[in-house]
């Protein structure tokens, strides 16, 4: 298993059954009241949903089970920070 560091805006590809199955960005990663356990929120082209998922399988990308199908979250890459900078105006000028 390799650590996948995941954090908000980080790329990934949600498998299923070891089979690529579509891509999300994550939004956010909270802990959840269960120790080990975060509440992971991401978006993809279905919409945003929120999965509660164990520290092995969000961070270290191990597979876990729903209703007997395998999953499997594989960061694809990392999301680009917004930057913030200052603005500049341009003045207009009327052309005669």
């Amino acid at each position: 298993m390799i650590k996948q560091n995941l954090q908000p805006s980080d790329v990934i590809l949600i498998r299923i059954r070891e089979r690529p199955a579509f891509y999300a960005q994550v939004r956010a990663i909270v802990p959840d009241v269960r120790k080990g356990w975060y509440r992971a929120t991401l978006k993809s082209q279905f919409g945003e949903f929120q999965w509660i998922l164990e520290d092995v399988h969000l961070f270290l990308g191990q597979t876990w089970t729903f209703q007997g199908i395998p999953y499997r979250i594989e960061r694809i890459g990392r999301g680009r920070k917004r930057i913030r900078g200052k603005a500049s105006v341009i003045p207009l000028k009327r052309i005669k």
